[in-house]
């Protein structure tokens, strides 16, 4: 398989395949990293697609810096990758994981994607931080006040992550898109 090394700004990547006019962007999710794309890049590749893979913030080759992985730091890569993207194809998909297809959906909101398959998404981030707030008992007032508290379940609350969050709500999504989630 042919790939290419890319930087995208200051943000490694891979771009996996011969040339095309289509690419899909593959934005994992959490724990995970831009190598993870080969089995999506072979399939997608099958079909005529070029895949641009890349590393959040605190992933892959980014887990030195200092650079966070949060709501505000993802949607500022991902500006980054369609900037790079709109200048490389002229079609362009997307292929999000979990932690990936909320940034995605935060991110790109007004772009229009030919195709969009998310896999295992986070669709309300805001749900999801309030319920580790309820797990680790604390209140709204408290992450204000404090700013950042760690959890026993190893994930640091944060008010600006989740203010934010609350500001930016996903309201709408205009391209074609499917779920993917696994069978039990």
């Amino acid at each position: 398989m042919n790939i290419q090394r890319q930087t995208i700004r200051d943000i490694p990547a891979l771009v996996w395949g011969a040339p095309s006019e289509r690419a899909y962007l593959f934005v994992h999710g959490q724990c995970s990293c831009k190598e993870d794309a080969a089995s999506f890049a072979a399939v997608a590749n099958d079909k005529g697609y070029q895949v641009v893979s890349f590393d959040l913030p605190e992933h892959g080759e980014r887990k030195t810096q200092a650079r966070r992985c949060t709501v505000q730091n993802g949607v500022a890569d991902l500006h980054a990758v369609i900037d790079y993207a709109r200048q490389n194809w002229n079609t362009h998909a997307l292929f999000a994981n979990s932690l990936g297809a909320y940034f995605s959906l935060v991110a790109w909101r007004d772009v229009r994607f030919a195709n969009c398959l998310l896999s295992s998404p986070i669709l309300d981030m805001q749900r999801l931080i309030e319920n580790m707030m309820r797990w680790a008992g604390v209140t709204a007032e408290e992450l204000e006040t404090r700013g950042e508290i760690p959890t026993d379940f190893g994930q640091t609350l944060s008010w600006d992550y989740y203010r934010y969050v609350r500001e930016n709500p996903v309201e709408r999504w205009d391209s074609p898109t499917a779920i993917l989630y696994p069978e039990l």
